[in-house]
This record gives structure tokens, sequence and C-alpha cells, in this order.
């Protein structure tokens, strides 16, 4: 009896099925986890948002216990360059040297991904974080802020314009 020698392995059409399942995974998961990368940076900006807040608060407590009428610190866009899909370069020398941030006692010791500024005055403040998340041109914005009522600071939720921009 003569056995009959066959041939393993798989056919070009199950390789192509093998392939198609391939393709259509990748093109639903790298949309995804871009997304979800994206979202993962957002948590800098709230992060950073709530401690300028608290600083301000700290600050204008301060003013109050020396006596002096409240005032909120007039922090400017730091960096000065506009936000990219990259990272800012660690430089603390660069928060260190703007006396409004210096006052707060906030500097970013780490590379970030925004820009932070905090524009105040007597009647109230904003901390605002602008980034560009995915490099297109849109600026995402998050943003707190708190204004003085009958002589007690009233705070106001994050509000987010354009998340994952």
């Amino acid at each position: 009896m003569r056995k009959r020698f066959t041939a393993g392995g798989f056919t070009l059409v199950e390789l192509m099925i093998v392939v198609v399942i391939l393709g259509v995974l990748s093109a639903v998961a790298l949309p995804a986890f871009s997304r979800y990368v994206r979202r993962s940076r957002t948590a800098e900006a709230v992060t950073n948002i709530q401690r300028i807040f608290a600083a301000q608060l700290t600050y204008n407590n301060e003013i109050h216990e020396r006596g002096n009428s409240g005032n909120f610190v007039n922090a400017p866009a730091t960096p000065s360059t506009a936000p990219t899909s990259g990272k800012y370069p660690s430089n603390v020398g660069l928060w260190i040297s703007v006396a409004e941030w210096n006052e707060l006692g906030f500097a970013m010791e780490n590379s970030h991904y925004f820009q932070y500024e905090s524009p105040g005055n007597t009647a109230g403040f904003t901390a605002t974080a602008h980034g560009d998340l995915d490099g297109d041109g849109a600026v995402s914005t998050f943003s707190r802020g708190g204004a003085m009522v009958n002589g007690e600071v009233q705070g106001v939720p994050i509000v987010i314009v354009g998340e994952l921009e």
C-alpha cells in the first residue's frame, strides 16, 4: 500500500483572511489608542489648573492676613511660545524668572504639553492651560476661575474647550 503525500501549510485564502482580520483590528485599534494617549495627556492640564487655583487662593488669603486689600496674581502665559504637539522642555529657571509665578510658588519641574497663564486682578482670576495635543493647530483650553463675592472667593468648575484637539 502506497502512502499519499499531502503538503502541509496554509492556503492562500486562509492567509488572506488573516490579513483582512489584522487590517480591520488595526484600523479600529490605532485611532482608539491615539485618542487614549491624547486623553491621558489632558490629566496634566487638569492637575496643574487645580494647583494654580489653590496657589491663587493661598496668595489672596496671605494678602488679607497682612491687612492689605485682596488681589490676585496676574501671571503671564508661560512658556511664551505657542503650544505644539511636542513637549515643552523641563526649564524650572524659566518659571522662577517670572515674578508672578514666583509669587504663586508655581513652577513646572518636568517637561509638559501645556502653556499656562493666570490673569488676575482685584475682582478675580482665571487659571488657564492651552495645548495642541495632536499638532493640528487647534488648541485645547482648560480653565478654572475664581471671583471675589462679598469678601470671599467663589470658584467655578473647570471648563474644557476642545479637550482632544
